[in-house]
């Protein structure tokens, strides 16, 4: 009913005609995954879609996907995005090349190509119908506003083909969350070109509430600090953005094990200081001696700590933290031996 008070004229259509519509396109694209069910929901976001020719729309499809095939498009894939963006069933392919090619051509000499883009507009169909001004504005006006700060043009196109919103979301939020993150971390040592490198390393961080990012970070430093690897929670902060995903854990979700996953790399970071320091011969020795106190050190923590509740209510099996502890130190060990000899 809500379609048809946008559409009136399909209260006088005939029945069997709408569903004649439906059903025959619905069957031409079955093995594609289109479903009558899928269809149904769009037809009803865009009820044009119930009084339009199935051979039009069949055309539609079809020419558009042909169209960048060579790029990798397939027909279902096409499907899933027209389903969550009904108007591309029936807009021009022209149309959406058009937008698609330009864009790519205007940021061909940083390395974005075609086939990544369409990656790109498949998880965020409205991509397929923006203006490739409009986007091209949002990325270089982000760029431009962190190039002192090492960002580049390369490095965000590949973090905004992972996560596709970042090609239209405004450049004055997503400034604004880097922003009021690092001012909120700035007396423990975080620059904004750090920030953004762990950014770049996982890229919700662009788009997440600085006050989430936050809340999880300080329960980390708390804890690295709390645990006496680091009296400094600016050498904590360098941790992090070597891990930045242990930032999207919820508070419930992280757990001690992967607190200690994560203080893992603490422990790397310390070995391979101490490769560089050690002289030839005694080397061996005293890289036994130092991954030795590592792991025994972390296994004493392990134990005292992993086997209590955690916040999820389950138990964490300590001797596996402390076997991944030991396979992480002998890697190490034999990749730098290796190049030492």
């Amino acid at each position: 009913l809500k379609a048809a008070c946008e559409r009136p004229s399909l209260f006088s259509q005939s029945p069997e005609t709408i569903e004649q519509n439906i059903r025959r396109l619905v069957d031409r694209f079955k093995a594609e995954g289109l479903t009558t069910t899928d269809y149904l929901k769009a037809a009803c976001e865009r009820p044009s879609l119930f009084s339009q020719s199935p051979e039009t729309i069949k055309n539609n499809i079809c020419n558009f996907v042909d169209r960048f095939k060579a790029e990798g498009l397939t027909t279902a894939a096409y499907l899933k995005a027209a389903c969550k963006l009904p108007q591309l069933f029936y807009q021009s392919p022209e149309t959406i090349e058009q937008n698609i090619r330009r864009l790519v051509d205007r940021f061909k000499a940083e390395g974005l190509t075609t086939a990544d883009y369409m990656k790109a507009a498949c998880k965020q169909p409205s991509l397929f119908s923006q203006s490739s001004e409009t986007i091209e504005r949002n990325i270089r006006g982000l760029v431009d506003r962190f190039k002192a700060d090492g960002l580049t043009t390369a490095d965000y196109l590949k973090v905004a083909c992972e996560r596709p919103q970042l090609f239209y979301q405004s450049p004055e939020t997503i400034k604004n969350n880097i922003c009021n993150l690092v001012d909120r971390f700035k007396a423990e040592g975080l620059t904004t070109a750090a920030y953004l490198k762990a950014a770049c390393k996982l890229p919700s961080l662009f788009s997440q509430s600085p006050e989430t990012i936050e809340q999880h970070a300080r329960i980390i430093i708390e804890t690295v600090v709390g645990f006496g690897l680091e009296q400094n929670p600016s050498e904590a902060w360098k941790c992090i953005c070597r891990n930045p995903m242990v930032l999207s854990k919820s508070e419930k979700n992280l757990s001690q094990s992967q607190m200690y996953a994560f203080m893992l790399d603490y422990y790397q970071k310390k070995i391979l200081k101490a490769l560089f320091s050690i002289k030839k011969e005694p080397r061996l020795k005293a890289m036994a001696n130092l991954l030795s106190v590592c792991v025994v050190e972390l296994k004493e923590k392990a134990e005292s700590e992993l086997t209590k509740e955690n916040p999820v209510g389950k138990k964490v099996n300590a001797s596996a933290i402390t076997d991944r502890a030991t396979d992480i130190a002998i890697r190490i060990f034999n990749k730098k031996t290796a190049q030492k000899s």
